[in-house]
């Protein structure tokens, strides 16, 4: 295989292209993103409010801007369940500021929660005296 050097111009520099984004300036428009952190810190709750938000066309939430008209959003659920996405759809719902029944209409969620792609687990990490529960990485696929 043959590496092509690639040529940038001033003209490149000068005007790059935009960058579009789902959500303020995070989460890019067609780029893979992480949203990383401890367990139960409230990741997958922020990401429902987005996800729901953004298929219902909501122009904002939380004073930051969204993808200009919205969008249809899939949801591919590896460690959360369809009952736990019940749940954060739910919770959006109650909180009255997007409009769910618009959401739900263009919100996919593909539940593979069965084992079949299990991220990460939470376990037990025993000490001297103490112990606590994180989460780790699985090599399950």
């Amino acid at each position: 295989m043959r590496i092509a050097p690639v040529r940038l111009s001033l003209e490149d520099i000068r005007d790059p292209p935009r960058e579009s984004f789902i959500f303020g300036t995070a989460l890019p428009l067609a780029k893979a993103s992480v949203l990383y952190g401890p367990t139960s810190v409230g990741k997958s709750a922020l990401l429902a409010q987005v996800a729901f938000a953004v298929a219902a066309g909501a122009e904002s939430l939380w004073g930051l801007p969204l993808l200009p008209g919205g969008g249809p959003v899939l949801i591919y659920s590896a460690e959360d369940s369809l009952d736990d996405w019940k749940r954060k759809a739910a919770a959006v719902l109650h909180a009255g500021e997007i409009d769910v029944e618009r959401a739900i209409e263009r919100l996919h969620v593909i539940d593979q929660t069965e084992g079949l792609a299990r991220l990460s687990e939470i376990v037990t990490v025993r000490f001297a005296a103490t112990s606590r529960r994180v989460a780790q990485a699985t090599d399950e696929q």
